[in-house]
C-alpha cells in the first residue's frame, strides 16, 4: 500500500504527464506528438474492392 505522500506525488506526475501529452502539439506543431497520423486506410474502406457472398441450398441434401 502506498504512503499518502507517495500516492500525491504519484498523482502529481501522472497530472504533468497527461498535461505534457496533451498540450505538446499546441506548443511544438512539429514535434512527433504534434504531427496529424492518418491510418492507412483497407480497400475496403477506400472503396476499391467489393465481395458479396450468396448462400445456395442443394435440394439433395435437405432432409424433409
Amino acid at each position: 500500500m502506498l504512503k499518502p505522500r507517495q500516492l500525491a506525488l504519484l498523482v502529481i506526475v501522472l497530472a504533468l504527464l497527461a498535461a505534457a501529452v496533451t498540450l505538446t502539439p499546441l506548443v511544438a506543431p512539429n514535434s512527433a506528438f504534434g504531427k496529424k497520423v492518418s491510418p492507412k486506410l483497407g480497400l475496403d474502406i477506400q472503396g476499391g474492392a467489393r465481395v458479396v457472398l450468396r448462400g445456395r441450398i442443394d435440394p439433395a441434401s435437405v432432409r424433409s
